[in-house]
This record gives structure tokens, C-alpha cells and sequence, in this order.
């Protein structure tokens, strides 16, 4: 690659157009935009390099800097556009222009481009077309002032590797950074993404894509290109003080007029007050968004009982069928399917996660073929309407041959489940509504702070003479009566949904299940074989509430007792405890006499005896041959947390 070092500032190409990237970024101390030309100037003068590339704050900016960088260029050497300007004069609309193409007006704001801006670009090789690529980079401040890229390389040209580690590098300094590549460079993109992704960023909100039209567009502008700062003066010393003089006539006036503008705006700014209840404000903000946010690591009562009321939700969809449903299912399949066709043998039905599972096996020595069952077995599924069969395992030997058996019935708990996330998915959204505006709210009025900084910091110079003060009050005004009002307003709108958004709350019937009423069952009943209740899981779950309990946000008092009076934490324990149980066909004695229980009738008896919506059935396996049996059961039991904690949550305890 061919790249022309002079005077701090190399010359590169990227699409076929030249520009200068400049090695050397010169920041003015006490920058004032009056004296800030003369600076240069002098600069200039003195170092022999009279062209060079001046950028600037806006008059109107919060941060106001001045920074220069020479060049010794001939009076008819052409002059190329700066990479720099370039990117500090366009980089804050092509990320504007990205995200009104890639997100919904809700989804961001002005604010959202407040970040540092790193333009990345492959520079073209000159020197082979089998030569590793090679990169240039722009980094700008939100405020548009161009940072130095370790001046010490000596070069403004990356490869891949030197880049990976300048990003990793910014990164890890300020994560408040958007990438901008252009649209056709490939190995910038690449390289850029993969970076963001391994630093865990999401990828749309931090890397800029523009199309090169706009790039080049802008690479057009005559103002990028270096000036001429410096030239011998040929004014005259006798016109000096006539120059002077006029100078100070206008300066008299001028005060005049400055002092009536600063007025108001050293009222409203010295007004403690008004800036106490600003910063009490911004602070109730930032608490109520960072209350109401969705990602927590610690749990208080609303994150608390969220993960609750979701984790239980999704686990009742892994049981839609109640044990009556599952019992009459089973006994339609058993009355449906042939108990033996084309030399195969019905084996077992079993049930478990919501499906049904008919087994045939192929009769030793006999001649069946696996195809000529599902031939039989689609036979029957073209007439039967109440049930759709499907093959969907053959043994290794085909000599075993599962169907998939899906009823066709409508579930009331599948009905009810979805009611129940519906409410969730509301209240969810809601709350991120309320979160997002407090967010917003916050930032404008961080925003207003801002200016009362600037004002607070603002040198009398350009605060009396350059009327900045009276522009700073300007815009403060704007946002205060503009910008914050309605953001304040949002959030008493987005409060008012939120408190009367309908709240999940549980039904006792389907969480009231009694441990000792099954314990009951296995001592008093001799039909079936009950084994003992187990407690299997909780919600939330045993992982999550050791992690989330060592720094929970939650303070409960605990019952005052007679020898101390003091507050202690009480860590969060599971709302609704789920157990399970085991009941089984048996064939035995008892001082009765012989006691036995099989086949699908005594199934629905026991179906029926368990249709509680408290109960679920994990699994059944069933027999064909011998009309022996197995189900496997959960039910839920709430507990004091529960109560506690979310039956008793309201709106106010957020």
C-alpha cells in the first residue's frame, strides 16, 4: 500500500477518493470562539505550516472546544478532503439516518445518538490485490470533537489485528460507542461485528451501516477540505487605532445590552429551590425506571413475584390434559386400535408431556411388515374423526413401531392458560412503558442540569460579550417547558396505565392441593398402590433463590419480640411447592381377602377421583397385555410466601 506521510497527515484513498488523515489533533486550552482564529493563526505563523483543518464546538453545544491540525501544503498543491471533518460534521446524521431505517419512532430518540462515533473504513491497496486488508479509522465525541488514535504509531493505517485491539480497547474505556461502516465494505463489517458481538453488545443498536452514496455524498462538501490559515498581514500599524477605537464604542454598547440579557438568566439559574426539586426529580426518575426494570440480578416483591406467577404459568402448559381427560383418551384409543393387525401385537398406550404413544410389536416369527401396519393404522386414521395418528419411531430390528396419537378436542386448561398470559403480556408491557418513560423523564432532566453547568462554568467573556449565557438560558427554557414537560407527562399517563392495568392473580383451586390429604389416600385405600409425596420443585426454583436471596433488595420486618426491637432481612422463600405421587394397579391379599385393580375402567375411576385443578398427570404407562398400569402425578400447595408476597401484592408496593 502506497500511502504519502508530510507533516503530520497522510494521504489515503478509500473508494478512489483521496483524503488526508491528519496524525496530530491540537486541542486549545480556555477555548473561546473569539480568540480561537487568532490561535491558529499564530500557530500557524510559527510553525512554518500555514493550511491546516480547523473544527470547532456550534455556538449553541454544551461543551464548547477548539482544535486544529496543520499541514505544509503549496499555494497550488490540491488540497483533499479531511477523514476527520468529515466524520465530525456527518457521523451524528448517518446514525440518525440508520436508526429511523432499522427501528420504530418509539424505539429511539436524540438522545440515543449522544455516543462516540468510530467510522471505520478499508482503505484501498495499491500495492496488490492479494495483500491483507487494511483499515482506517475517525473517532469523534458525541459532541463532534475528533479524538486522536495513538498518535505514537505513527500511522493512521490498521490491520485487522492493530483494530481488533484499538476496539476491544475503546470499549473497554466507554461502552457508550456507535460503529459506522459503509455498506459495501465487507471485511470493515466483518471484523466490526464480530468484535461487538464477543464484547456481548447488541449488534443493530451499535453497528451503523450507510449506504456509500451517502458517504460520498458527503466526502463532496468544499468545507472538509484544508484552508489557508495563515498569511503575511499588510495592514498598515497607523490603522490600528482607528480600529481600536471603534472596538471600544462598540464594546460600551455592547455591555449595555448584555447586562439587561443575563438578567433572567442568572435568576432562573441561582434559583436553589427550582435546581433542588430538579435534582430530587431526576433522582425519583432514575429510581422508578431502575424499580420497574425487566433485567434484575436481585429480586424485590414485584421482580420477585413476576418470576413466580411466569415460571408456574409455563409449567401448567406442560399439562393441558386433566387425569379424567387422560383416562377416557386412553380408553378411546385402547377401543380404536387393533389389538392385533398384519402380524403385530398393540403393546402399550402410554401418555406423558401432553402426548399419546400407542407401541405395537411384531409377533415372533411372524411375517409382519412394518409398512403393511402403518397401512392398517392410516386406514383407521381416514375414518376416525375423534383422533389423528402418526408414525413416528420404527426399533433399530423393525420390530417395534411407535404413532403418535393427537386428540381432537378442545382443553379448557389450554383456554385458561392462555387468558393467563395475555394478562401477563399486558401487565408486562405496561410496565415496560412506565419504566421507559421514568427513563426518559430522567434524561431530560439530566439534561436541564447540563445546562446549568454550563452556565455555572461559562467565562465572562462569553457570557457577557458573546451572549452565550443568554443562548444557554435559551435552550434551557426550550427544553424545560418543551422536552421535560412532556416527558413528565408521559410518565403520569404511562403511572396511571400501570396502576389500572388488570393484575395476574392465581386462582386458590389451582394451588390448594394438601400433602397429607394424598398421605390420607396411600393409608386408607387398598384399590391402588399410592407411594408417599414427594416434593419435586418449587417457584421459583431452588437455583434461583439461593442466587437471588445472597443481595435481595427485599427488607421484611419480622415480628417484634420482647427482647429486641430490630428490623432483619427475610430472604425469599418458594411460593408454590409442587409434589409428586405415584398410584399403580395392584394384585394382593388383605384380611378382606383378594384385592385387585387393572385395566382402563379402574383408570377412569381414578381419573375421576383425581379431577382436581390442583392435580396433573406426569406420565402413564398401560399395559395391553396384562391391564396393568402406572400414573404418575403432581399437585401444587401454596405457601406463606405466596400469600405474603404475591396474593397479596398491590400496585403500591412498587
Amino acid at each position: 500500500m502506497e500511502t504519502t506521510k508530510k507533516h503530520h497527515a497522510e494521504t489515503i484513498f478509500i473508494g478512489g477518493t483521496p483524503f488526508w488523515a491528519p496524525l496530530v489533533w491540537t486541542n486549545v486550552e480556555k477555548y473561546s470562539s473569539l480568540t480561537f482564529p487568532l490561535q491558529v493563526r499564530a500557530k500557524a505563523s510559527e510553525s512554518g505550516m500555514h493550511y491546516g483543518v480547523v473544527n470547532s464546538s456550534p455556538k449553541k453545544s454544551n461543551f464548547q472546544y477548539g482544535q486544529y491540525s496543520l499541514l505544509a501544503l503549496e499555494d497550488d498543491q490540491e488540497a483533499y478532503p479531511s477523514l476527520d471533518i468529515l466524520t465530525a460534521t456527518h457521523a451524528r446524521d448517518w446514525v440518525r439516518e440508520y436508526f429511523k431505517s432499522n427501528f420504530n419512532d418509539d424505539e429511539w430518540d436524540e438522545s440515543d445518538l449522544d455516543t462516540t462515533k468510530l467510522l471505520i473504513t478499508t482503505i484501498d491497496n495499491t500495492s496488490s490485490g492479494f495483500s491483507p486488508a487494511e483499515f482506517v479509522v475517525s473517532l469523534v465525541s458525541p459532541s463532534g470533537q475528533v479524538s486522536d488514535i495513538d498518535a505514537s504509531r505513527g500511522s493512521r493505517v490498521f490491520d485487522s489485528i492493530d483494530l481488533s485491539e484499538l476496539l476491544e480497547t475503546e470499549f473497554q474505556l466507554d461502552d457508550n460507542i456507535s460503529i459506522i461502516v459503509i455498506d459495501d465494505d465487507g471485511e470493515a463489517a466483518t471484523l466490526a461485528k464480530s468484535i461487538v458481538e464477543n464484547l456481548h453488545f447488541d449488534v443493530k443498536r451499535k453497528l451503523a451501516i450507510i449506504p456509500r452514496p451517502a458517504f460520498e455524498k458527503a466526502a463532496l462538501n468544499p468545507e472538509l477540505k484544508p484552508k489557508r490559515l495563515y498569511k503575511p498581514s499588510k495592514i498598515k500599524v497607523k490603522k490600528l487605532g482607528v480600529i481600536a477605537a471603534a472596538v471600544a464604542l462598540a464594546t460600551c454598547g455592547w455591555l449595555g445590552f448584555s447586562y439587561l440579557s443575563q438578567s433572567s438568566a442568572d435568576d432562573f439559574f441561582s434559583d436553589p429551590s427550582y435546581w433542588s426539586n430538579i435534582q430530587k426529580q431526576m433522582k425519583a426518575f432514575d429510581d422508578k425506571s431502575d424499580e420497574l426494570g425487566s433485567s434484575s440480578k436481585y429480586w424485590d416483591d414485584r421482580t420477585y413475584r413476576n418470576d413466580v406467577l411466569s415460571s408456574f404459568v409455563d409449567s401448567l402448559a406442560d399439562n393441558l390434559y386433566t387425569s379424567e381427560e387422560v383416562a377416557y383418551i386412553l380408553r378411546y384409543i385402547n377401543m380404536t386400535l387393533p389389538v392385533y393387525t398384519s402380524e403385530w401385537e398393540l403393546s402399550t398406550l402410554e401418555y406423558e408431556n401432553n402426548n399419546f404413544i400407542a407401541t405395537y410389536n411384531r409377533i415372533d416369527k411372524g411375517k409382519g411388515v412394518y409398512f403393511m401396519l402403518d397401512e392398517d393404522i392410516f386406514e383407521i386414521d381416514e375414518k376416525d374423526n375423534g383422533i389423528r395418528i402418526e408414525p413416528f419411531f420404527l426399533g433399530d430390528m423393525a420390530d417395534v413401531r411407535k404413532y403418535s396419537i393427537i386428540p381432537k378436542i378442545s382443553l379448557e386448561r389450554q383456554a385458561s392458560i392462555s387468558k393467563m398470559r395475555s394478562v401477563m403480556r399486558a401487565e408486562n408491557a405496561v410496565t415496560d412503558a412506565y419504566a421507559d418513560a421514568a427513563y426518559k423523564a430522567s434524561k431530560k432532566s439530566l439534561q436541564l442540569i447540563n445546562y446549568k453547568h454550563a452556565y455555572a462554568n461559562m467565562g465572562f467573556f462569553d457570557k457577557w460579550f458573546l451572549l452565550k449565557g443568554s443562548d444557554t438560558y435559551s435552550e434551557a427554557l426550550q427544553v424545560k417547558n418543551g422536552m421535560l414537560k412532556n416527558a413528565i407527562d408521559d410518565v403520569q399517563l404511562a403511572e396511571k396505565a400501570y396502576n389500572e392495568q388488570e393484575k395476574l392473580t392465581l386462582q386458590d383451586r389451582l394451588i390448594i392441593g394438601n400433602k397429607y390429604d394424598f398421605v390420607t389416600m396411600m393409608q386408607l385405600d387398598s384399590f391402588f398402590e399410592w407411594t408417599f409425596p414427594i416434593a419435586t420443585s418449587s417457584f421459583p426454583g431452588a437455583d434461583a433463590i439461593e442466587e437471588k436471596n445472597k443481595k435481595s433488595k427485599k427488607k421484611k420486618k419480622r415480628k417484634k419480640s420482647a427482647k429486641a426491637d430490630t428490623k432483619v432481612s427475610t430472604p425469599y422463600g418458594p411460593s408454590i411447592i409442587s409434589y409428586s405421587v405415584t398410584i399403580s394397579t395392584q394384585d394382593s391379599e388383605n384380611e378382606e381377602g383378594k384385592v385387585k385393580s387393572y385395566g382402563i375402567s379402574d383408570m377412569i375411576r381414578l381419573g375421576q377421583m383425581l379431577d382436581k385443578p390442583f392435580v396433573h398427570v406426569d406420565y402413564v404407562t398401560y399395559d395391553r397385555v396384562n391391564e396393568q398400569w402406572e400414573m404418575q402425578i403432581h399437585f401444587f400447595t401454596k405457601t406463606q410466601d405466596y400469600e405474603a408476597n404475591v396474593a397479596n401484592f398491590t400496585n403500591k408496593d412498587v
